[in-house]
């Protein structure tokens, strides 16, 4: 053998520097570990994208809604009464959204910090088998 290649304790040819297999597969545990993380954040992003999604649908709907009653108000006191019931509303929903959203991210985070964890025990040295 010379100073540069070894061939693997189980007699394959891999033509690796010396010491190099363990790294290598520490490289792959991380590079799997780190797609399954990956895969799980887009998967939490996604579902913060589909809560804002259906919460921009639902206020395209009040605001259309509010435009068609506001069009068909003779009097002013009819508007002032459908605006302060718009604004009421639409400031009640973008704050039980915000709150929800908040909800989503804290989650999204303690799922990557569980993810992180998980990625660095499957990266983490062991023993060789």
């Amino acid at each position: 053998m010379d100073d540069v290649t070894s061939r693997s304790r189980e007699g394959s040819s891999a033509l690796l520097p010396i010491g190099m297999e363990p790294m290598m597969r520490m490289a792959c545990r991380m590079m799997a570990a780190q797609a399954a993380t990956q895969a799980h954040m887009i998967e939490q992003i996604k579902a913060m994208h589909d809560e804002l999604h259906g919460f921009l649908d639902h206020r395209l709907d009040e605001d259309r809604s509010s435009t068609r009653r506001l069009a068909g108000c003779m009097m002013p006191d009819e508007v002032a009464a459908i605006w302060s019931q718009f604004v009421s509303t639409a400031v009640s929903d973008y704050a039980r959204e915000m709150s929800r959203m908040m909800e989503l991210g804290t989650h999204a985070f303690e799922e990557a910090v569980k993810d992180m964890d998980r990625q660095a025990a499957a990266v983490g040295p062991t023993r060789e088998r």
